[in-house]
C-alpha cells in the first residue's frame, strides 16, 4: 500500500511586538540626530510580503536623537509537515536627508522577547554626512 501525502498546509495569522531603542548621533561629532525616520522591511516574516520588500514607517528619533519605539506587525505564514518556520528576519533603515541612510539587517530570534515583545536595542547609531551632490530619496 502506498500513501501519498499531499502539501495539506495550514495558514497561520502571527503578531510579532517590537520595541526598538537606540540613540542616533553623527559621525563626525557625535552630536544627536532629531527627526531620523526609522523604517521597517520584512524579509522573513510573512510568507507575501516578505517577497514585496515594502518598507514601512515605525517612528523616528526625539530631539535628543532618541529612539524609543513601540509597533505591531501582522504577518501569516502557511504551516505543513515540509516546511519549517519562518526566519523571522527584517531590515531596519535609518534615513534624514542630511544623512546618508543606514540599513541594518536583523533576525528577531536573536534578540530578547518580554512578554511577548522583541526587544531590539540598536545602541548607538552614528550617521554620516550626506554628500551634497548625492540625490535625496
Amino acid at each position: 500500500m502506498t500513501l501519498l501525502l499531499f502539501g495539506c498546509s495550514t495558514h497561520v495569522d502571527n503578531l510579532s511586538k517590537f520595541r526598538i531603542q537606540g540613540e542616533v548621533i553623527t559621525q563626525e561629532s557625535g552630536v544627536p540626530v532629531q527627526g531620523t525616520v526609522l523604517f521597517f522591511t520584512d524579509t522573513g516574516f510573512d510568507y507575501v510580503r516578505s517577497k514585496n520588500m515594502s518598507a514601512q514607517r515605525v517612528g523616528q528619533s526625539d530631539s535628543g536623537g532618541k529612539l524609543s519605539l513601540k509597533f505591531d506587525y501582522f504577518w501569516g505564514e502557511n504551516k505543513s509537515i515540509f516546511t519549517g518556520s519562518s526566519p523571522q528576519t527584517f531590515i531596519l533603515s535609518l534615513e534624514h536627508t542630511a544623512y546618508q541612510p543606514m540599513k541594518i539587517l536583523l533576525r528577531a530570534t536573536d534578540f530578547p522577547a518580554t512578554s511577548n515583545e522583541i526587544q531590539v536595542n540598536l545602541g548607538i547609531v552614528k550617521l554620516t554626512t550626506r554628500d551634497p551632490t548625492s540625490p535625496v530619496r
